[in-house]
This record gives structure tokens, sequence and C-alpha cells, in this order.
């Protein structure tokens, strides 16, 4: 197998392997009024009150399937809802502001952590391991449990992501029969103790979740997730699909914005019949991964939710965290637009700002294909007219080694120069944005890594707040069922943290509030039994004063 086929191969099915997953499309622009969120407590501070907006039930959810936001009430039902949060500060109310955890390494810091938990499929599991170290115990596989480093490991990192201050979550279910109706984000936060914001962002509409037998739409590899239509099915299904932030600090305010980049319409680009270049990738993907994408027909929109949180010896008192999920069935262009958007829109935050979630970094659109675009896509890449103008010179050898190249240089590192036509690297270009952005107060995100302060001492750019490997690539968060050595793994999940800069990679600048020893808790995740995601969590450390490298 030569080096110019291998990659061909490696980005071909690497492609097929981000498609299942998931998002949504904004077919509605809805406003929040900033403010609607506040309320004094007794104490003075202005803490958010407890929200719990009105969810849909399987009536009306029936009829946005049906008439596709045609029908007035059900529409500005869900547009409501998409712009409504939950807010819970139960935790807060009852065991009032914690105290900073302490780190032998350089005293109080912060424990900032994201994970995008998979449509919320294990999160009853997932909860009681984060609450119970036996039962994490108990769910490890016999391999992990026989040998000890990896046992120490695993149950070290459960530890980690159960002491995180702030966790992100993506793919958060209410009232889903693939996450037994629970309410994803109340169930992990009451197992961890935590305060909660929940943001919606879409509702599924399946004719097969709904048992809408009288609509019908392209049979193309359905899931139904042991969903069994029955009364009790009936009552208890939302559909809704979201964002969430969990604190163990209380909330002080919240804004939803949905994106107006809205490159995708999951409700009439899921439901058109599948092209047949779209069946042999489907194909492909099961033979290769264990994988197939499934059809997936939503309402709603992607967007990004402001959390602000209320923390003791921060400047202003207050923490921004941004929970980011990018569109994945969109070119790498179409995620800059909607990255380009959210960072005008928080530009103003004087604050410290943690920015973090699922970007969804693939190289291209990994939307279902068909002949025509698969042609025109071909046609139109720069990258495509330089190989073919080096066949017809019979330069075949150098457009082998251009791509063996190129390959490398990519691998696992969306960091790498671009060199458009010749070396490309399509991923770049998000990471540039967040590079080259400044807030309007001229402070940047933290680029910085060493030694000092990376997991490993695996340094190199953002290695302080995202693992990097020893070979200076970045460790995977992402991974099909069934990888093939590296392909199919990726990297989709990242943190970032505005510091005290004006240059994101400043070494002379102060690391107080930076990231610190960004890790990813792949253990944690694979040395169970049944994963808890197809995405690893990540976290990094925030030192409230000036730490000692």
């Amino acid at each position: 197998m030569t080096k110019s086929f291998f990659h061909s191969f490696k980005n071909s099915y690497l492609a097929l392997a981000f498609t299942f997953l998931s998002a949504c499309q904004s077919t509605k622009t809805v406003e929040q009024n900033p403010n609607s969120n506040y309320a004094a407590t007794l104490d003075g501070k202005q803490i958010a009150a407890d929200a719990s907006p009105e969810l849909l039930n399987l009536s009306e959810l029936t009829t946005l399937l049906k008439t596709h936001g045609t029908d007035t009430s059900a529409s500005a039902k869900a547009n409501k809802l998409f712009s409504s949060p939950f807010i819970d500060n139960s935790a807060y109310r009852k065991n009032g502001i914690p105290k900073h955890q302490y780190y032998p390494s350089f005293g109080e810091a912060l424990r900032i952590s994201s994970w995008n938990v998979e449509k919320s499929i294990h999160i009853g599991d997932l909860a009681k391991s984060l609450q119970s170290e036996d039962h994490f115990k108990a769910s490890l596989k016999p391999k992990a449990l026989e040998k000890d480093k990896i046992r120490e490991a695993a149950l070290r990192q459960r530890a980690m992501l159960a002491a995180s201050d702030v966790l992100l979550c993506q793919e958060m279910d209410i009232g889903h029969c693939r996450s037994s109706y629970l309410f994803a984000a109340k169930e992990l936060a009451r197992s961890l103790d935590m305060n909660f914001v929940y943001a919606p962002q879409q509702l599924e509409l399946d004719p097969v979740y709904l048992g809408a037998t009288d609509v019908e739409f392209d049979n193309k590899n359905i899931s139904t997730h042991g969903c069994e239509i029955s009364a009790e099915h009936a009552a208890k299904y939302k559909g809704v699909f979201g964002v969430a932030v969990l604190s163990r600090y209380p909330i002080k305010r919240v804004q939803v914005h949905p994106l107006k980049s809205a490159p995708y319409d999951w409700y009439t680009r899921e439901i058109k019949k599948t092209d047949f270049a779209e069946k042999i990738r489907r194909f492909s993907s099961q033979t290769a991964f264990h994988f197939s994408p499934v059809r997936e027909v939503k309402t709603g929109g992607r967007g990004f939710t402001r959390v602000d949180l209320h923390i003791p010896d921060l400047p202003h008192e207050t923490l921004s965290v941004i929970n980011i999920h990018l569109e994945i069935k969109a070119t790498p262009q179409q995620r800059l637009a909607q990255l380009k958007e959210i960072l005008e829109t928080i530009k103003h935050i004087e604050n410290p700002v943690v920015m973090a979630g699922d970007f969804n970094n693939a190289s291209r659109d990994l939307s279902a294909t068909s002949i025509k675009k698969a042609s025109v896509t071909t046609a139109s890449d720069p990258r495509n007219i330089l190989t073919t103008a080096l066949q017809l010179a019979n330069a075949t050898f150098i457009n082998q080694l251009r791509n063996a190249f190129n390959g490398i240089k990519n691998f696992k590192n969306p960091l790498a120069w671009n060199i458009p036509a010749i070396l490309p690297n399509k991923k770049k270009s998000l990471f540039s944005q967040v590079r080259n952005f400044r807030f309007e107060d001229q402070t940047a995100f933290d680029f910085r890594g060493n030694k000092a302060r990376s997991t490993h001492g695996n340094a190199g750019t953002l290695s302080n707040s995202n693992q990097r490997t020893w070979y200076k690539g970045f460790t995977s968060s992402f991974s099909v069922p069934r990888p093939i050595g590296p392909i199919g793994r990726d990297r989709l999940d990242w943190i970032f943290v505005k510091s005290f800069l004006s240059h994101p990679t400043d070494q002379s600048g102060s690391y107080r509030l930076a990231p610190h020893f960004g890790e990813t808790l792949s253990l944690l995740n694979t040395a169970v039994q049944s994963p808890y995601s197809d995405h690893h969590p990540i976290t990094t450390l925030l030192p409230f004063k000036e730490p000692t490298p």
C-alpha cells in the first residue's frame, strides 16, 4: 500500500466517521433580554432566579413535524423554549458559596471541564459513576481492574472530573427515550451537588419517536434507540436536545444566543431521499468503523450560551462561561462564520472568560453527499485541480510525496501551517481566528504551552489548556466505535481561556487565572465496559493567584 493510497484512505474514512455528530439548525431567530434572569438575594448579590420553561407535549411536537413551523401556536411555543433557559441555583441556596479548591502544585484554583456526552444515552450511569467511586469501579473492564496502572489512572481521572468547579456539557436531553426520559442536566447536577443552566437548542421530530405512522419520510438508517410507542412514552416524550453548564458557584446571569449563521437545515435536509453516493458512503462507514449515520429530523438551531458565575477573588467576581457546539454538517468556512458571530458577541466582556465545547473542527462538509455534490466539490477544490494538473504532466511522484508530507504535517494537529492547494490545512482558519481575536480591553485567549504547565511536559501551542501528545499533535477527544489505528480519531473539543495577555503567546505575561495542565480524560471513558460517550471529557486548571512554576 503506497503512502498516497493510505493518505486518501485516511481522509475518506475519517470524514465518514464524523457524520453522526449531532447538531441543530436554526429556522427561527429569537431574542432574549439579557437582564431577564437577574434576581436579588437576601445578601444583596445579584443571583439568577430559578427558571423552568414550559415544554411541548407529544401532540404539539407532532404538529411541528407535520407543519414545519406553519402552525402558529406550536411554533411560538417552540421558539419561546429556544430562548428560555432552565436555571437552577438550588445547590447555592443549600450550600452557599463554596470554598475554593486547593491544589498542592499552586494553591487555590478553578477546575474547568467540558464533555460532549453523546445524546445523553448513558447519562444515568454516568451520574452514578461521578457520584460514587464504587459504582465507577464496578463499571470498569476486567482488564482495567487487573492492571494497577490503568485502574489507578482511570480512578484519578474520574476524581478530577467529579471535582470540576465548572462543567460544560453538550448533547444533553430532556424527555427522550434513548436517555430513559431523564432531564440529563438535572440528573448530573444532582449527582455532583451543583447549580446548573440548561439551554434547549432543538426538538427531535422523527416520526419514529413521535409514533406518527402517517408521515412518510425516506427510510434511511433510522435508529429508534429502543423507543417503544406506548402510553408511558406519549406522556414522557419531550424530545429536547441542548447544552448545559454545571457550576459549584452561583449563577448570576444567563444569555441564550441563537446563531444567525445556519448552514444546515436539519428538517428539510433530513427528509430528503438518500442519494446512491450517500448510501455507498454509509455502507463503507458501517463496514470500516461499525458506524452508519442515522436520520435526524429536528427543528431549532445552533446557538451558544453565556453563563456568568459569581466567583469571589476574580475580577468583577465574575467568570463568563461560553458553551459552544458548532455545526458538523458544514464546511470549515461555514463553521468559521459561526465562530466569528460568537466572538463578535462576547468581545466586550471585561471579566475572565472560558470558551469551551465541541467545535466540530472537521476539514470538510460532512452532510449527506450526492453524485452531483461530490462532483462539484471535487471539481472546485484547488488541491484536486493541482493534483490533476500534475498527473497530466506525468508528475505522479510529486503528488504522492505531497500527499504523504501533508498527511504527516496535519496529523492530529489543526494548528499546522496552511498552504492552500499545495499543502492545505483547512482546520487552521478556525484556530487562527481565536488566536488573532482581541477583546475590547485588548486582552487575548491564552495559546501558551510550556513543559512546567502542561500535562506530562508535552509542550507546544495551546498545551497548557489542551493536552498534546509526545509528538506535538493533540490527544484525541473523539473516536468512532471501531477506529482503525489513528484513523477515526480526532480532537473536536477545546478549551480557550481569556488571560491577562495582550498577545496569546506572551511567555512573560501573568499566569494568574491562566490555563494549566490541560488533560483529556480518555481512560475515564474507555476503561469502562460501555463507554459513556463517543467523546472524552477535557479539563484544565485556573489558579486564583500567580503560581510558582
